[in-house]
């Protein structure tokens, strides 16, 4: 069996976040969203739903700055605001962290560790984020995937609001489609 992950970065965005939660209902997927800590401010009512329908939820900094840019201290006001706002809108610290932009170096990586964190990168960038076609941001997934691939695809964009991932959307359920019928089955259980 060849297993894989889908990973979310940057939410919760609405309604693209929405959108992603009923098309991986519909195919009773779980995923893992690394959220920003400003963004689940703003929208307390998605992020809890992405807990409820039993996804995994990571750390993805408060408001998404380079970590390999701060001082200790800013690292770790990113990370323990993030966690404030995790604790008070959804009860949980979340296990996982991604570095924006998966940038993060010594200093950081012994910061996040500290506070108990088991860092997720990916190996599958289909680059969403710069709005490529779906049918482009689909076989670039397809075309990498392999056994333990974690793909790394976007319901926000940092934390500018409302910045459309229709075609992340539309490409997802291509994704879903094709590599189910190559025998990939998504699974978080992974890293649990």
């Amino acid at each position: 069996m060849k297993r894989i992950i889908l990973t979310f970065d940057d939410g919760p965005n609405p309604p693209y976040t929405s959108i992603i939660l009923n098309i991986l209902k519909k195919y009773r997927i779980k995923a893992i969203f690394f959220l920003l800590g400003h963004n689940v401010k703003l929208h307390p009512k998605v992020a809890l739903m992405i807990k409820e329908e039993g996804h995994i939820i990571g750390n993805h900094t408060f408001s998404h700055k380079d970590l390999k840019k701060l001082p200790k201290t800013g690292i770790k006001k990113q990370i323990i605001e993030a966690e404030k706002v995790f604790l008070g809108v959804l009860g949980i610290k979340p296990a996982f962290f991604r570095a924006p932009y998966g940038f993060y170096d010594k200093k950081a990586e012994d910061i996040i560790k500290k506070r108990g964190y088991r860092i997720v990168n990916w190996d599958i960038d289909p680059e969403d984020w710069k709005n490529p076609p779906a049918k482009i941001i689909a076989e670039r997934v397809i075309s990498q995937a392999k056994h333990k691939s974690i793909i790394v695809l976007h319901d926000g964009s940092n934390i500018r609001q409302a910045r459309p991932r229709r075609e992340t959307t539309a490409a997802l359920e291509i994704i879903m489609k094709k590599l189910k019928n190559k025998g990939f089955v998504f699974d978080t259980g992974i890293f649990l």
